[in-house]
């Protein structure tokens, strides 16, 4: 949970290697400069976790501890292999079943749109699960620490994710030229699923800290088994088909994964989504009324495209949050008195 040393360790180990990635491909290295960088960055971070740590290794052998920590383990890394073989599984049916255009069209729509999700999903499990363990025997704690989170999770993914969606367009011809724009709907339909992959990838935590790895093991089986049938079951149907799949997939996703973290809580799905769909709905009213908003700019001004991205998402950022404080949500009165300290 020391987050503040952690950072102290990841900031300088990813300037330390994007710098000498940088060198190296000015002097001529080429891609082999992306690969030095990481070597470099998990050098760097490895020695200063070495000196921060006050941890060391001892030349024992615990059998009672392997074998525990063993049969936790191992269903683990089952599981998370299923998942990452299944999230390639995507590029690999593009590229098979239709054109080259439309797998590099895909593949940076989902490399962009993973930038929020991923950076998310990431600091939620990496503060969650910690946190989680602490008081994984207390139930009833765990759930309200679980339901503002929740309520929380929602109240910032949400309307990032759609005010991207909104500024596809003028984002893309900014930072990727026009040439990409047939990535733009690939882009926004994998931001909506991203709305919900937070959560069902959270609700996972549940099951971790309970020691119920064979339920999280279990259930990426059922879940990928579903979702190999479904891919190929909509081959005949185009990307689109798949990219409306990998939408109801993420919601059928947080389905099953929040029934069972739900039963050992004392949360079931219905109070879950009754906590964060009011949210969602008002994210995307919010959203509606930016993306009119948007349509009237570009109508009446001439405005180039990082200008008109700025004035559509201030209009959506003030207008989301000065509602959400008038209107007293719960997420908000939470921020303040957990981050602000009022």
């Amino acid at each position: 949970m020391n987050f503040k040393v952690q950072t102290s360790i990841q900031i300088p180990a990813s300037l330390g290697g994007g710098i000498i990635g940088i060198v190296l491909a000015k002097i001529g290295y080429g891609v082999w400069s992306l690969v030095w960088m990481n070597m470099f960055t998990s050098l760097l971070s490895t020695i200063m976790y070495w000196i921060y740590s006050s941890w060391r290794p001892i030349f024992v052998f615990d059998y009672t501890s392997f074998k525990k920590h063993f049969y936790f383990g191992y269903k683990m890394t089952l599981s998370g292999l299923l998942n990452t073989i299944y999230q390639n599984l995507y590029t690999l049916i593009i590229g098979k079943y239709y054109s080259a255009s439309q797998l590099g069209f895909y593949s940076r729509a989902d490399s962009i749109s993973q930038l929020p999700i991923g950076i998310i999903s990431a600091t939620i499990n990496t503060v969650t699960y910690p946190m989680f363990a602490k008081i994984s025997d207390d139930d009833k704690k765990l759930k309200s620490v679980n339901k503002r989170l929740i309520q929380q999770l929602v109240f910032w993914n949400a309307p990032m994710l759609i005010l991207l969606c909104i500024v596809a367009e003028p984002l893309f011809r900014f930072v990727l030229t026009e040439k990409w724009l047939p990535a733009v709907p690939y882009f926004q339909i994998l931001c909506l699923s991203g709305i919900i992959y937070p959560l069902h990838s959270y609700n996972l935590n549940i099951l971790k800290v309970k020691g119920r790895s064979d339920l999280v093991l279990r259930l990426e089986v059922i879940k990928k088994t579903i979702g190999v049938i479904g891919i190929f079951s909509v081959i005949p149907f185009g990307i689109y088909g798949l990219l409306y799949f990998q939408l109801l997939f993420n919601f059928l996703a947080y389905y099953i994964n929040s029934a069972y973290s739900g039963k050992l809580i004392n949360y079931p799905i219905k109070e879950q989504i009754s906590d964060f769909l009011p949210t969602v709905i008002f994210s995307i009213v919010v959203g509606v009324f930016s993306y009119l908003f948007d349509v009237f700019l570009t109508h009446q001004f001439s405005l180039i495209d990082p200008v008109r991205i700025a004035i559509t998402s201030a209009f959506y950022i003030i207008t989301y949050l000065g509602i959400g404080y008038l209107v007293k949500m719960n997420a908000v009165i939470d921020f303040k008195q957990l981050i602000l300290k009022r």
